[in-house]
């Protein structure tokens, strides 16, 4: 079984969810206020783990195949972020205005 987790702390978050396949898992986690998530996955055993802060952040994730792995780290205002994997055992790191 593919699973999805989205927990969201704040205001107008929106998130959006699509898994065909087995052993998938997305984690969504908007902390801050108007983010906008869309994820898809096809395929077997591809991760998507996404964190979001700030405000005003857009993250879009499509993943055909297997074994792809994406992180998508925001927290600034008004960052975008578009990730398409195809293919199998494709990873991406993507981070952008995260203050530590």
């Amino acid at each position: 079984d593919s699973s999805a987790l989205s927990d969201q702390i704040g205001n107008g978050n929106d998130t959006n969810v699509n898994q065909s396949g087995d052993m998938s898992s997305i984690s969504a986690v908007q902390n801050g206020d108007d983010g906008v998530s869309e994820i898809t996955q096809s395929g077997d055993t591809n991760i998507a783990d996404l964190v979001q802060g700030g405000s005003l952040n857009e993250s879009f994730i499509t993943q055909n195949g297997s074994g792809n792995m994406a992180n998508i780290g925001q927290g600034g205002m008004m960052d975008v972020s578009t990730v398409t994997q195809t293919g199998n055992g494709n990873m991406v790191t993507v981070t952008q205005s995260v203050v530590p």
